[in-house]
């Protein structure tokens, strides 16, 4: 046997850091409420926020009347209603069943009810935290790596999926394993802050970042992607038509939402024209995350493709279609705008 051979027998395995399970990270997150709800102190809190996705005066009064205890029936039955429609659903950055998780926790071991303003303190929290998600049919990404294409696509309504063909069992399983290493992302960022002695809303804030992070640069591709729209679904459609342009809008006010909750974003490139903003590739998943590896990603996120302070000069688009300002616009619109002047003032 050669001399390679024999040392390569020789090499301890390289160990394989899977996810962790959906159970056991419910545990931690709702050991993590267990810890907070001590320590709650009044006056914390996010800034006050504009839900967009969702409905604020239907996604509210989660925290029971009493301020000591949390219904996750309740707060499942008042998310619903709240959403807009979206035909397949949304893909949730900080999932429902952690918010769950955390909330139940918090009230199991905490002995003095929450004040008027502290419910309301939670409502808030609740309200930004449900808007982070993405419609399930742009959720997901189509890459090459080594010869070989890679596809994830979070399960959807039929045909809608952006990425990957129904029933395609690699791209489905590529979700699953996506869905528990995001989880994982966020519990592991909640319990840095917690173990940094941080207020309880601020934990949550850096789960929230977490999530929104882990999603943009490794769980949702830009369509409109030199390295990802060929091998997409909707390689055969206008690469910046509408329904493409929605997808990277959705994807970017996720970022205003990033920074929204205490991140930040690199500035952009000024000589980077807005059609090579939408066609600027995307770095996606590392190659230990495609093998099975729920390594880390520190990495900070991508400047925004859309930029609003002018009209997008791609192929087909003129000064009508302004990103931000035309699509979505039951969801976007003047809300969007409003959280755009809001964080220039903050920044002020």
């Amino acid at each position: 046997m050669s001399r390679a051979k024999l040392t390569a027998l020789a090499r301890p395995p390289q160990p394989r850091t899977k996810p962790l399970p959906h159970r056991e990270l419910g545990r931690k997150i709702e050991s993590l409420g267990e810890k907070s709800g001590p320590r709650f102190r009044s006056g914390s809190g996010f800034r006050k926020y504009e839900t967009v996705i969702s409905d604020a005066g239907k996604v509210n009064n989660l925290i029971a009347k009493g301020g000591n205890s949390f219904s996750p029936d309740n707060y499942r039955d008042a998310l619903k209603p709240g959403l807009k429609e979206e035909k397949g659903g949304y893909d949730e950055l900080f999932s429902t069943s952690t918010v769950e998780k955390f909330l139940t926790g918090f009230f199991n071991e905490r002995s003095t009810p929450l004040t008027a303003d502290e419910q309301k303190l939670f409502n808030n929290v609740i309200n930004q935290i449900s808007d982070a998600r993405i419609p399930t049919k742009y959720s997901g990404y189509s890459i090459k790596r080594g010869g070989e294409t890679r596809r994830m696509q979070h399960p959807t309504g039929r045909r809608q999926g952006f990425f990957a063909d129904d029933g395609d069992r690699d791209a489905l399983s590529a979700h699953s394993y996506a869905d528990r290493t995001r989880r994982q992302k966020v519990t592991e960022a909640m319990e840095a802050a917690q173990g940094a002695d941080e207020e309880v809303v601020d934990v949550l804030k850096a789960g929230l970042r977490a999530g929104i992070r882990d999603t943009l640069n490794n769980f949702t591709a830009p369509v409109t992607a030199d390295n990802v729209f060929r091998f997409s679904r909707r390689s055969g459609t206008n690469r910046f038509g509408e329904e493409n342009l929605d997808q990277v809008r959705a994807r970017d006010l996720m970022k205003e939402m990033y920074v929204w909750a205490g991140g930040d974003l690199p500035d952009p490139d000024p000589a980077e024209t807005a059609q090579q903003a939408l066609s600027r590739a995307w770095e996606g998943p590392s190659d230990a995350r495609l093998a099975g590896n729920a390594s880390p990603d520190d990495r900070r996120l991508s400047p925004l493709r859309v930029r609003r302070a002018r009209a997008v000069d791609a192929p087909g688009m003129g000064a009508a279609d302004a990103p931000g300002m035309t699509t979505w616009a039951g969801i976007f619109g003047d809300i969007v705008q409003s959280i755009t002047d809001a964080l220039a003032l903050l920044a002020g």
